[in-house]
């Protein structure tokens, strides 16, 4: 999808230069020549949202991945030293022993959280374990990192759905204007054959493999 938006918004570009150092003075002439401008001012920006939501959401899955091995890695430990708690303090073996690494990150997430404020509930219990305040800082650290890396990725991933929705939007604007650009301009240059050629090579969206679409143009 992108690779055609980026072919009908270079072709946009190439035809609106064309039109810039050719103007008319025909009213709908200068409505498909903003709604062109607009579009491919639109269209870079999008293109660029896309591109870069892909990206961050991509990156993101190898952090990801491993700061919930890490988060995960943390609550076995933690869970194990409440196991050991729980000889002197029951109620606590249930608790732990209900420890889910499987769920989804936002469980997790939310599990991490609880068991976070457990050990500061036993804290003096924990420390005797050799889990004390620094080791739980570092964990809720963790869960702080591993959990902005979430949101990030779905806020990346978010902006690449919505930059795809708008680009479909924007390549149908583009398309819309040269058409309506394409009938004035063959009426124009109908005497002049060197600007309709040129007309006609800005127009051409540079479909691969160059075969035909509807109207002449090349498709994929």
């Amino acid at each position: 999808m992108y690779t055609r938006f980026r072919l009908e918004l270079d072709m946009g570009v190439r035809a609106l230069e064309h039109c810039q150092a050719n103007p008319a003075d025909t009213p709908r002439y200068q409505e498909f020549v903003g709604s062109l401008t607009k579009a491919i001012a639109e269209g870079r920006a999008y293109a660029s949202q896309f591109g870069d939501g892909r990206d961050t959401a991509r990156a993101s899955v190898a952090e990801r991945k491993q700061l919930r091995e890490v988060v995960n890695s943390q609550l076995r430990t933690i869970a194990r030293i409440g196991r050991a708690i729980a000889e002197e303090v029951p109620t606590l073996g249930a608790y732990f022993r209900g420890l889910d690494t499987r769920g989804s990150h936002a469980a997790m997430i939310a599990q991490a959280r609880g068991y976070a404020a457990k050990v500061t509930e036993l804290q003096d219990r924990y420390t005797a374990f050799g889990f004390g305040p620094e080791a739980l800082a570092a964990f809720t650290a963790t869960v702080d990192r591993f959990e902005e890396s979430v949101n990030q990725t779905h806020a990346a991933r978010r902006a690449h759905i919505g930059a795809r929705a708008e680009m479909t939007r924007i390549a149908s604007t583009i398309m819309t204007s040269v058409e309506g650009l394409d009938a004035i301009n063959r009426i124009r240059f109908r005497d002049d054959v060197e600007k309709l050629q040129a007309w006609n090579s800005a127009r051409n969206v540079a479909w691969p493999n160059g075969r035909k679409q509807k109207g002449g143009e090349q498709a994929a």
